[in-house]
């Protein structure tokens, strides 16, 4: 119903989680092929709202919004890339660049150590904090170094 009145706040707060996650389904094949596209449609459509709300707070200048929304959603999924993309430009826009820096930087180790190809935006947002670390004035050392042998190993 929320996501029919275009209402994402309520879609945020009404999902709880992977759909059925942790139900145990003895044999029910069928139901569980179900189960598994439903939970997938539910993600998808929250992500997909959330992929125009959070560039649409932070255009109208509601970064606080917009942060609060990235962080739920990075909750959620801790794992997905376009969340950690979005909750990076959320961060960086309310001021709190090296926490930005800092999971980013985590994010992208933990793909690479499952060689995982890094995502275009992903690789995007790295080379832009690594150029903004290449600068004493924006990034203070330790984090910096962190973030440029990263991204060394990802880009």
């Amino acid at each position: 119903a929320a996501s029919r009145r275009g209402d994402f706040d309520a879609m945020l707060a009404a999902y709880g989680g992977a759909f059925c996650d942790g139900l145990p389904i003895g044999g029910a094949v069928e139901f569980e092929r179900w189960m598994r596209a439903e939970r997938l449609r539910l993600e998808r459509l929250l992500l997909d709202q959330a992929a125009g709300v959070i560039p649409a707070r932070l255009a109208a200048g509601e970064s606080e919004a917009a942060l609060h929304v990235a962080r739920e959603l990075d909750r959620l999924f801790p794992d997905r890339s376009e969340v950690v993309v979005q909750l990076f430009d959320a961060l960086v826009s309310t001021g709190n660049r090296m926490e930005a820096i800092e999971r980013l930087s985590a994010h992208g180790a933990r793909l690479a150590s499952q060689e995982m190809s890094l995502p275009p935006p992903l690789a995007e947002r790295i080379a832009r904090a690594r150029r903004a670390a290449a600068d004493p004035a924006h990034v203070p050392a330790g984090p910096a170094m962190a973030l440029a042998t990263v991204g060394q190993q990802l880009v």
